[in-house]
């Protein structure tokens, strides 16, 4: 609508003389007074507000071995994992192939459950992302976090001298031990 329709309008409207012509205020304030609904808006694209939300989250949780080692656990189940752990994710786009290192019989079990492995690993990184699973046999070193490594030289030790003492530093080792294990 350009100001000569809104011109046309106000003159009809209100039977202005067409030799006085329309002043610009006046045209403000009509089209003041006479503001129709507000222009429809369409809905925003939904990729632009989705991606805002999942492309943090896919740094995060995407397939990378890092990844898949620290939610290994919640793919798997705790069974499968206290017996195995993944080790390498290698191949192209939509081609990989992940690794998986178990220990004893549990490699065969793996093998035979391998699909059921695939279709949860794909469920959790989004589908086609593992195309294939490797199980190799082999020892896993867990590494527990809450086990504390005994010290090498304790200081009761050190303030015993080795003057004939030994059934009194034997003792106070003994007592040492308990008083650890209690703990």
């Amino acid at each position: 609508m350009n100001i000569r329709n809104v011109y046309i309008m106000v003159v009809s409207k209100n039977k202005f003389d067409m030799k006085k012509g329309l002043e610009h205020g006046q045209a403000l304030r009509f089209l003041e007074k006479h503001r129709g609904k507000p222009q429809y808006r369409h809905a925003p694209h939904i990729a632009a507000k989705t991606s805002k939300v999942l492309r943090p989250l896919a740094r995060k949780f995407g397939p990378g071995i890092q990844n898949i080692k620290s939610q290994w656990p919640h793919i798997v189940g705790e069974k499968w994992a206290k017996l195995s752990k993944p080790v390498s994710l290698r191949g192209p786009k939509g081609d990989k192939t992940l690794t998986i290192l178990a220990k004893g019989p549990a490699c065969a079990l793996l093998a035979a459950d391998s699909a059921n492995i695939l279709f949860k690993l794909n469920q959790f990184h989004g589908e086609g992302t593992i195309s294939k699973i490797r199980v190799q046999h082999g020892q896993i070193v867990s590494v527990n976090p809450h086990h504390k490594p005994q010290p090498t030289s304790t200081p009761l030790q050190s303030t015993l001298d080795n003057s004939g003492e030994n059934t009194l530093q034997a003792a106070l080792n003994r007592l040492e031990r308990k008083v650890k294990l209690q703990k």
